[in-house]
C-alpha cells in the first residue's frame, strides 16, 4: 500500500495524502473474512502506524525490527502526507502522540464525541517535523444535486441504507426509484 501512494506521490508530488485509522472499513464479519486475526488487529495499530509513517518517509527502522530491510519505493523529494482518520478519542490520541494531522470522521457519529476529541488532540499534541502545530479537520458526508429536491431524492437512499445499518440489516444502496413503491 505505502508503495502505490509513493508512486501517486512521484506523479503528482506534494498532491498525495494517506489517511489511516483504526476502523476495518467495513462491517465486522467482513472484516473477519478478510484478517482473521480482526479482533487484535487494533492491539498492533500503534506500531504499525509508526512503520508506516517510517516507510512513507523512507526512514530506517529500528535495528531489532523484523521489517527493516524493507522498503518503499520510489524514493523521492516528497512523500505522502500522513494522517489520522478517527471517530473517537482513540485516533486523536495517537494522532497527536506521532504528531500526525487528525481528521475526525463526523460522518461515522453524525459528530458525536467530535468536540471532545478535538480537544483532547489539540491539548496532548506534540509536535513533529513536518507538523510543528496540531492540523485538525472534520470529515463530513455530503451530497451535491442540480436542485433541492433531485438532492433530497437521492438522499433518500443513503437516508434509508442508514437506518437498515442501523438495525443490522447490510445490503447495498437501493436507487431512489426503489423506495418510493
Amino acid at each position: 500500500m505505502v508503495e502505490q501512494f509513493r508512486v501517486l506521490d512521484a506523479m503528482a508530488p506534494g498532491r498525495i495524502d494517506l489517511g489511516v485509522g483504526r476502523a476495518p472499513g467495513s462491517d465486522f464479519h467482513t472484516a473477519q473474512i478478510l484478517n482473521p486475526n480482526a479482533r487484535s488487529a487494533s492491539d498492533f495499530f500503534p506500531e504499525q502506524v509508526a512503520d508506516l509513517r517510517s516507510w512513507t518517509h523512507g526512514e530506517d527502522l529500528p535495528a531489532a525490527h523484523p521489517c527493516r530491510s524493507v522498503f518503499a519505493r520510489p524514493l523521492a523529494d516528497t512523500a505522502p502526507e500522513l494522517l489520522m482518520l478517527g471517530s473517537s478519542d482513540y485516533g486523536a490520541q495517537l494522532a497527536a502522540h506521532y504528531g500526525l494531522p487528525y481528521a475526525f470522521a463526523w460522518f461515522i457519529t453524525d459528530g458525536q464525541g467530535a468536540e471532545g476529541a478535538l480537544e483532547l488532540y489539540r491539548s496532548r499534541y506534540t509536535p513533529s517535523a513536518a507538523w510543528p502545530k496540531p492540523y485538525s479537520a472534520v470529515c463530513v458526508w455530503a451530497l451535491a444535486a442540480e436542485t433541492s429536491e433531485e438532492a433530497w431524492r437521492l438522499f433518500s437512499s443513503r437516508e434509508r441504507w442508514r437506518v437498515e445499518r442501523n438495525r443490522g440489516l447490510l445490503g447495498p444502496l437501493r436507487q431512489p426509484e426503489e423506495l418510493a413503491g
